[in-house]
């Protein structure tokens, strides 16, 4: 595959930097659950579509588990700020109802497999958890994390870690070696530490009250541990 490096964006980060390219009328899909990871990096390609490409056009999933319903409510407000600072043009968002649980991977399937086929590209932003000495000083080393993105895992995501790797091209997770410091650290590159991170939630705790995340699931301890803040300002 030929890259057009007039078409490559690069954001440096202490964990590696992370390359976006796109041809000419890419057709994105991008899943994005009102998190603060994939809330940077719809902001990213926003970005990119703005200063690189304008011809991309965006897809957003969102699937919102019925034990978090929360997702959708942030995942808009997100999508809407975006679009505020970088419009995405008449960019489509799809959302279904998620059982959670057992059903959660089969259920993102189901909205996000029938909008692939109308999609070049699929992003997702998955990431790695923090240092194995990290989780267990902060008390975060428990069930409820998923050990597949433990920094030692045999299973760690190597698929779209390198999105200009010939054989990385439809699937990519450009954050599979951050964790939340580097996160944090792209927020801060681009100046939305103040804004764009405060209108994402990544608490997993059963409520209905989302004004505010617990501060105990294992969730919001990764995202503290991270930011050094739960809601930002």
């Amino acid at each position: 595959m030929a890259i057009d490096q007039s078409l490559v964006m690069t954001f440096p980060n202490s964990q590696g930097d992370v390359e976006i390219y796109m041809p000419e009328n890419t057709r994105v899909l991008v899943k994005c659950s009102g998190g603060a990871d994939s809330s940077i990096l719809l902001y990213m390609l926003a970005k990119y579509r703005h200063e690189y490409n304008p011809t991309v056009s965006f897809i957003i999933a969102t699937s919102v588990n019925q034990q978090l319903p929360y997702q959708y409510i942030h995942a808009k407000k997100v999508a809407d700020y975006v679009n505020e600072i970088y419009p995405m043009g008449d960019y489509e968002h799809h959302q279904n109802e998620n059982r959670g649980g057992e059903f959660y991977p089969s259920d993102q399937d189901f909205l996000t497999e029938p909008l692939m086929k109308k999609s070049d590209k699929l992003y997702m932003g998955l990431t790695l958890n923090p240092p194995i000495e990290e989780m267990k000083a902060h008390n975060m080393y428990d069930d409820l994390r998923m050990e597949d993105r433990d920094p030692d895992s045999e299973n760690i995501w190597e698929v779209g870690e390198n999105e200009l790797s010939e054989n990385n091209w439809r699937h990519n997770r450009p954050f599979v070696r951050h964790d939340k410091r580097g996160i944090a650290e792209f927020y801060d590159l681009l100046g939305v530490r103040d804004t764009l991170y405060p209108l994402t939630r990544s608490c997993e705790e059963k409520t209905t009250d989302f004004s505010k995340h617990c501060g105990t699931c294992w969730f919001c301890l990764e995202r503290e541990w991270g930011f050094g803040e739960l809601e930002g300002k």
